[in-house]
């Protein structure tokens, strides 16, 4: 289960991030993880606690949110009426 969870997290920082290279977007899901959040794991498995951030997975889900609602005020804010132009001539 770890594989789709940290595909999905490199992918959100790709979206943040567009700019980032392979070894950025690493870098970041290594230093951006929870570490001993899963009491117990496998001791021949890599952790899934590093992967563990439900605040900042919130904090990226109310600026989505937040971001959408701008852009659909802006949407309604910026419509813009038809004009038959045959009738201005």
């Amino acid at each position: 289960m770890a594989t789709p969870l940290v595909a999905g997290w490199a992918a959100i920082i790709k979206g943040q991030n567009p700019s980032f290279t392979n070894e950025e977007i690493n870098t970041s899901v290594i230093t951006t993880s929870e570490p001993d959040v899963i009491i117990s794991p496998p001791q021949d498995q890599t952790s899934a606690n590093r992967l563990l951030q439900i605040e900042l997975c919130k904090l990226y889900q109310n600026l989505y949110n937040q971001c959408n609602e701008m852009i659909q005020i802006f949407q309604r804010q910026t419509q813009c009426p038809t004009v038959n132009l045959i009738s201005i001539i």
